[in-house]
């Protein structure tokens, strides 16, 4: 008879469940009960409470205290976390998200989300120069979109969220950081980050690792672009962030709607227009940052 893994965790959950059921000796231990946090939160879906309880294996994305009984936090009463028997082995994973590959672009998974990355090089900018005069530096390549300094907030924030989990992921996205493709939308890491993760969790297991073979997209869990639905599920690469991190892959990126290649430059002004719009001078948007700081777990300890 199988012992009883069970996946807790967002939509990243589906990728982790995709590779670790790629190892056979994963798939001759466990059978998989698979749960996306948020829809059990929001009703849609149901947790068997038994499953938790007579699990052998808990593999999940940390959720604060104050999350109740979706807690992943053991010293909370009645929460997922306390169900575990004493035996059930835990392996935590982060929420990996980034956020600087792209000029500008909304923090959410709606089109009308007030939070938007890159809003502080715009607002910069409107100090000192009219909307029209920072259309016309976009138009000409000439804003600044301050990718480096991005990048270092977005992956200190990954090590804050990595502080109490088990496995790690913000060093193998710095040393991959433009020679492989890692991320299709701030939210959705690509198949590569998926099976890095993956691999990482069958180690502590005892288990050997998954060659890249394995893979046969990077996209392979064909997880949606939920902000702009764009069907590719990826966002275009503008020649600004291309250029700045060098990236070796952009050849072979395939960023489509419905089969037609999405212009990059005109896809990114469009979304510069639609941020002026939403935003008059003196207005200002929400904090960009609070979507990937909700999920770092404070106050969850290191619980193996």
């Amino acid at each position: 008879m199988k012992k009883k893994a069970i996946f807790w965790g967002n939509c990243h959950n589906t990728g982790m469940v995709n590779f670790m059921q790629k190892s056979k000796q994963f798939e001759e231990v466990y059978e998989v009960h698979q749960y996306a946090n948020w829809m059990v939160m929001q009703g849609a879906h149901t947790i068997d409470h038994d499953h938790v309880k007579t699990a052998d294996l808990f593999l999940y994305q940390p959720l604060q205290a104050r999350h109740g009984e979706y807690s992943t936090d053991s010293s909370v009463k009645d929460s997922i976390g306390s169900l575990l028997k004493p035996s059930c082995k835990k392996v935590s994973f982060p929420y990996t998200y980034y956020s600087a590959f792209w000029p500008i672009s909304q923090a959410a998974h709606y089109a009308s989300c007030k939070r938007w990355y890159g809003s502080e090089v715009i607002e910069g900018l409107r100090e000192n120069l009219t909307d029209e005069d920072i259309i016309s530096l976009y138009d000409a390549d000439k804003i600044d979109w301050e990718y480096s300094r991005r990048h270092a907030e977005t992956i200190s924030i990954l090590r804050q969220k990595e502080e109490v989990t088990d496995i790690k992921i913000s060093s193998f996205i710095e040393e991959n950081m433009g020679k492989r493709n890692l991320f299709l939308i701030p939210q959705h890491p690509t198949s590569l980050v998926f099976l890095e993760k993956a691999n990482q969790a069958l180690q502590i297991l005892g288990m050997d690792k998954l060659p890249e073979s394995v893979i046969s997209s990077d996209n392979e869990c064909k997880l949606e672009d939920s902000t702009y639905e764009i069907s590719s599920g990826r966002w275009p690469l503008h020649t600004t962030a291309i250029n700045h991190f060098g990236m070796k892959y952009t050849d072979s990126y395939g960023c489509t709607q419905h089969g037609n290649p999405i212009d990059a430059k005109q896809f990114y002004r469009s979304l510069l227009v639609y941020y002026m719009n939403m935003f008059s001078r003196g207005q200002s948007p929400l904090d960009q940052r609070q979507f990937e700081e909700n999920y770092i777990a404070k106050g969850i300890e290191h619980d193996k």
